[in-house]
């Protein structure tokens, strides 16, 4: 099955058997996503997930709640997708937001 990664280009330190074992986790419909633990997140999406652990959606920082911006895992902007999905997902993104801009981590929430 087709499988996209997604990095930002600053990241030059990333080793490629962390993108590897990023790859081997994506499935038809799953995604797979990268994430760190911040002693400050500021600035940094914010990983929300539910009571299982399962991540929900990933909510910048500029959207999140107060509740939300306590929360110390952030986005690394690495992710892994299936290609096939890809294209409906970003068929379906909007820019309702506080920045008004198109969020790529908007497809989480859909996956």
């Amino acid at each position: 099955a087709e499988r996209v990664l997604i990095l930002y280009g600053d990241v030059p330190l990333i080793e490629v058997e962390t993108l590897e074992r990023l790859l081997q986790k994506v499935g038809p419909e799953q995604l797979a996503l990268l994430t760190v633990e911040l002693d400050d997140p500021t600035g940094y999406g914010r990983i929300v997930r539910d009571q299982q652990g399962v991540v929900k959606a990933i909510v910048e920082h500029k959207d999140a709640s107060p509740e939300q911006r306590l929360i110390r895992e952030g986005n690394t902007g690495i992710l892994a997708v299936p290609g096939k999905r890809l294209a409906d997902w970003l068929g379906r993104l909007s820019n309702n937001n506080a920045q008004g801009e198109y969020y790529l981590t908007d497809v989480i929430a859909m996956a």
